[in-house]
């Protein structure tokens, strides 16, 4: 996602952390946001209630958690567990909503991390998670659980005003990450292989990495810096050499500015969801590049989206409140939201992690 103007980062662990295996405490603290409770009401207007349900998502927006985060990101749906987790990158929390048989949401629980997660991952072998976080990247065994850095070529090229970004799991079960600079293009793109090596992915720095996902057959890695506009398309093999001789896939406004592509996800038809933060809008994508649909939603600033629920049918969307003024925000209370909606075409199961 984009950064927040002129934020300062936050403060770093004990010097050589990255470097040993030590465990840091990771709190859940259960707490109810936003409410559950309510009825889907069918026009996008910011009076929207929060559904109570699966059952109550249907073909039009309808908000699942109104957690007001700054900025939300990274929806991942656990199918193990029938849960869905995002993080507020800026709270430096994940929040999580199960899903009962019935269909029945339960009330966000937050868990509360030492840095910011710029995204996360599912992990094969236990219910944890590989989190993406200021000063690299650590693997946690059950969600709330303590954290084991994970020393990688990230830690030797980070520089001041960098941080782990949007990444996803290929279909090989490695994970890329992109970082982010505020500025200027001073981050790069990563893959952490099972056996916890790592390797930079792509040679050219860039500024935000976002967009990451990949075609069905893993063969296409698709990828955004957002202040270009561009969502580039990569041939992609999981071991083979970095990917190079990119396409420009789509692009998503123009001149400086917003809007800009922002998190996306792939759909069982091979169609790329994207967020577009500034624009308001989620995106669908054929193949070829050409728009499908768009969907709206009751605020502006998105910031990615995964397809989820027990049947992969629901598109589930975070957006964002930083960089609003009050006014904005208390126009509009739904900036930070998460929201969702049947658009009629499944996703694909969220590949995990094989370290």
């Amino acid at each position: 996602s984009l950064p927040r103007d002129a934020e300062p980062a936050s403060p770093p662990f004990p010097p050589g952390i990255c470097g040993h295996r030590r465990t840091l405490p990771c709190v859940p603290l259960p707490r109810r946001v936003g409410g559950a409770a309510g009825q889907r009401e069918r026009s996008l207007s910011p009076a929207m209630a929060t559904v109570a349900s699966l059952a109550d998502v249907g073909a039009d927006v309808v908000v699942v958690a109104n957690t007001e985060d700054s900025l939300g990101e990274c929806p991942l749906w656990d199918d193990r567990e029938q849960r869905l987790i995002w993080t507020n990158i800026n709270g430096k929390v994940l929040h999580t909503i199960s899903v009962a048989p019935d269909g029945a949401l339960s009330a966000p629980t937050t868990t509360e991390l030492p840095e910011k997660a710029g995204s996360f991952a599912l992990r094969e072998s236990s219910p944890g998670l590989l989190l993406a976080l200021e000063t690299g990247f650590y693997l946690t065994h059950a969600l709330g659980g303590d954290l084991t850095p994970v020393p990688s070529v990230y830690d030797s090229e980070r520089v001041d005003g960098v941080r782990l970004n949007d990444g996803r799991v290929d279909r090989s079960g490695r994970f890329v990450c992109g970082a982010i600079h505020n500025t200027e293009p001073a981050a790069y793109v990563y893959q952490l292989a099972a056996d916890l090596t790592s390797r930079r992915l792509l040679p050219d720095a860039v500024q935000i990495s976002n967009s990451i996902c990949f075609s069905p057959a893993g063969d296409v890695l698709y990828f955004a810096d957002s202040p270009t506009h561009d969502i580039l398309a990569f041939p992609y093999a999981s071991d083979a050499a970095p990917p190079s001789a990119p396409r420009v896939f789509a692009t998503v406004g123009s001149g400086p500015g917003l809007p800009v592509p922002d998190g996306s996800c792939i759909d069982e038809e091979g169609c790329l969801w994207n967020a577009q933060y500034g624009g308001g809008k989620v995106v669908r994508y054929r193949p070829d590049g050409t728009v499908d649909r768009e969907i709206a939603c009751p605020a502006t600033q998105l910031t990615c989206c995964g397809f989820g629920g027990p049947d992969l049918d629901v598109l589930f969307i975070t957006s964002a409140r930083q960089n609003l003024d009050e006014s904005a925000v208390e126009a509009n209370p739904l900036h930070g939201a998460v929201f969702a909606v049947r658009p009629g075409v499944r996703g694909l199961p969220e590949d995990r992690f094989r370290g």
